[in-house]
């Protein structure tokens, strides 16, 4: 691990001095994550998502591919025969236009150009990935471990639509949809991504559940499923969003915080840290109630993707350093995150 740190080191110096390359090399990685988010979530509705049974339970997902659900269950209604996938494609980039450009004015640009490259990669590949054309996608859509195994589906589906936001944000953009306002509201009040979703998504299921039940009780011959499927369907859905919300969570860090406090007896310790972390420092004197020496204790809130960079960091300039690390829910003031452009 060290020795990957070391790596990384030479590389970000000798990126800092070609900003050609810097340039170059950052971008390449975006599309990377851009590719695989866009892949795992197309890949992700159509296998668990999209039921492998024409009168399997239909798992709703929330957000834009939620709203686009919503668009093809009325669709089904009125009888248009479009294929399901070509219709949620083409709703969810219909649905995301008016959120990049939310993107574009009120978040930065290089956000909302790979969120909008990210969503039409998605809606292309979800029309790739459709299980009737795919006979890969098919297979696993209708296995016997997946085809009748809902909650399997809805942990897989969760799982990928996870993983898909999650890298998006590694890459500073979204997957798209409610990720997009999600990440505002996270920005702005820096706090954890996924609350923000599942409190939005959850008016989308309600309404996909109603559409549902009203199809199935006015006799519609195109609703194939009963009421209480999308009952259940409905209670399936926040297990989805549940784990989704949990995925994120975990590996989009960048709005979680920390308070860190050091007991040292190295009054210069407070300058190497804040020459190395953008963020204040508040010292406090204290006196050691067994030794009875004067010590010096520092307190910080940084971000919880720092924490093992600044362990580190103390632990070389004062080995004998007591650190304690507290997890905090919110903090109010000035704190710096690196902007997004």
């Amino acid at each position: 691990m060290n020795k990957f740190r070391k790596i990384k080191k030479r590389t970000d110096r000798f990126l800092f001095d070609h900003p050609v390359l810097k340039f170059i090399f950052e971008y390449a990685w975006a599309l990377l994550l851009c590719l695989f988010s866009s892949s795992i979530f197309a890949f992700g509705f159509s296998a668990f998502i999209t039921p492998g049974d024409p009168s399997g339970l239909t798992i709703i997902t929330g957000g834009a591919s939620g709203s686009a659900q919503i668009i093809a269950l009325i669709f089904a209604m009125a009888g248009v025969t479009l294929s399901h996938s070509v219709i949620v494609a083409i709703a969810f980039v219909g649905i995301n236009l008016p959120l990049i450009i939310f993107a574009f004015k009120y978040i930065g640009v290089r956000f909302a150009s790979l969120t909008c490259l990210n969503v039409l990669l998605t809606a292309v590949l979800m029309t790739q990935f459709d299980p009737a054309t795919a006979e890969w996608v098919n297979k696993i859509a209708t296995s016997d471990f997946i085809k009748n195994q809902t909650l399997v589906r809805v942990l897989f589906g969760g799982i990928c639509t996870g993983l898909s936001s999650s890298s998006a944000f590694i890459g500073f953009f979204s997957a798209g949809g409610i990720d997009i306002v999600s990440y505002y509201f996270a920005l702005q009040k820096s706090t954890s991504v996924g609350k923000y979703a599942l409190f939005i998504n959850s008016g989308i299921i309600v309404i996909f559940t109603a559409l549902g039940i009203i199809g199935t009780l006015t006799g519609n011959p195109n609703v194939p499923l009963e009421w209480v499927d999308y009952l259940l369907g409905f209670l399936f859905a926040f297990i989805y969003l549940a784990v989704v919300s949990f995925v994120v969570d975990k590996i989009n860090v960048r709005n979680k915080k920390v308070r860190i406090d050091i007991v040292t007896n190295d009054e210069s310790l407070s300058g190497i840290l804040i020459a190395n972390f953008p963020h204040g420092i508040t010292i406090t004197k204290g006196i050691g109630g067994y030794s009875r020496n004067e010590k010096y204790i520092l307190s910080m809130a940084i971000s919880s993707s720092e924490v093992k960079r600044m362990v580190e960091l103390i632990k070389k300039s004062d080995p004998y350093a007591f650190i304690q690390v507290t997890n905090l829910n919110q903090i109010y003031g000035k704190f710096f995150i690196n902007p997004i452009r």
